[in-house]
């Protein structure tokens, strides 16, 4: 990488935040391949691969082992989506796309896709229906046709690719399905790189989704990944489970499907400490305690003293002032110090950290957080 690269044109932390977030999509895979797509679009768009490679397709082969013609592909693939309606189904994989890159005009690939879809009926589209209906409107308007990176590259490369690419177990399985699947998260500063929503809040109020309620279930960790934040779900992050307006079957239902899905890790949050210590957590599931301040500290000690978690854990977002960890305390296991809008002071931090380490906590530090020691030595 030539270092004059480097030096002329860094990414800004807004361009970092954005590259972090394109690069979680590609690595997952997550549901399907158009989505993969639309971030390597993204990036080469915006040039995010400059800081440590010179071309774009250098980082594609370099970092994901896509060969030039699949990653533009992949990106011909996601301008279709662009171009498709939004108030309409679009192709939920590279495969159904690939063939619509084909044609110029981006009215004739909407009225290709709707044919396409009323071909297949009640069931789902395939590739193959996509390749039939776009092959007859060439053959009488072979002007239309357009030859591009994307429609070029062996079966072998594709094949490659989705190798590499974790997703939904029913999207793996079935192609084209639509299943609800776990949300890449980007933002919980490296906390958990997914979310998983059973409940969300509409209109001031909170509503159940058990159309979400699956979704732990039909999706996989990406594949030979030892980070521990892949396996790692953030449920309801905007969301207390144990506040009002949820009921006993519905928080039921979701403790239900933890056990069951046994090959993540659930982090939930509160600030109702006391009705969450009173129900049972599978053993794959982190209760935390949503604190800011040492009122609330207190409370959270007091309410999660009998809690049967497995892993007890603070929850420190916004870190308001300085506080003080109590010796025995109800025995947390980890302390989270989250990023926020009015930034902790340098001294709060270190202060609970170093008194985390003291009690023998685990400490984890929000990617985001901006708050350093920036120290001159006396002179």
């Amino acid at each position: 990488m030539p270092a004059q690269i480097l030096a002329a044109d860094p990414l800004s932390k807004i361009e970092k935040k954005t590259l972090r977030s394109c690069e979680s999509i590609i690595k997952r895979g997550v549901q399907t391949s158009v989505e993969v797509g639309m971030a390597l679009k993204q990036i080469q768009e915006q040039q995010l691969y400059r800081e440590q490679h010179p071309t774009f397709e250098e980082y594609a082969q370099n970092r994901w082992e896509l060969s030039r013609a699949h990653a533009y592909r992949l990106i011909e693939s996601a301008k279709v989506i662009e171009d498709l309606s939004p108030d309409g189904d679009v192709p939920t994989n590279e495969a159904q796309a690939r063939p619509l890159s084909k044609v110029k005009d981006p009215e004739a690939r909407q009225e290709l896709w709707d044919e396409a879809q009323e071909r297949a009926g009640e069931k789902q589209v395939t590739a193959k229906i996509v390749e039939e209906v776009v092959k007859e409107y060439l053959s009488q308007n072979p002007e239309e046709e357009v030859e591009t990176a994307a429609t070029s590259g062996s079966a072998s490369q594709r094949s490659a690719t989705n190798n590499t690419q974790a997703g939904s177990d029913e999207s793996t399985s079935q192609g084209t399905a639509t299943v609800s699947t776990l949300e890449i998260n980007t933002n919980q500063g490296g906390l958990a790189s997914w979310v998983w929503r059973p409940f969300v809040r509409e209109n001031l109020r909170v509503a159940y989704k058990p159309e979400n309620l699956s979704a732990p279930r039909h999706s996989a960790p990406p594949k030979n990944s030892d980070d521990v934040d892949d396996r790692t779900v953030f449920v309801c992050p905007d969301v207390d489970m144990f506040a009002g307006g949820i009921t006993e079957e519905q928080r039921e239902a979701v403790f239900e499907m933890m056990a069951k899905s046994t090959r993540w890790t659930f982090l939930v949050v509160t600030k109702s400490y006391q009705k969450a210590c009173g129900y049972k957590f599978p053993g794959n599931a982190w209760l935390g305690a949503h604190v800011s301040n040492t009122e609330e500290l207190i409370q959270a000690e007091r309410g999660f003293a009998g809690a049967s978690a497995p892993v007890k854990f603070l929850y420190l977002s916004p870190l308001a002032e300085e506080i003080t960890l109590a010796a025995g305390g109800c025995g947390w296991d980890w302390v989270v110090i989250r990023d926020s809008e009015d930034q902790p002071e340098w001294r709060w931090v270190w202060d609970v950290t170093s008194q985390a380490y003291e009690l023998g906590y685990s400490v984890f530090w929000d990617d985001e957080l901006r708050v350093r020691p920036m120290e001159r030595p006396a002179t």
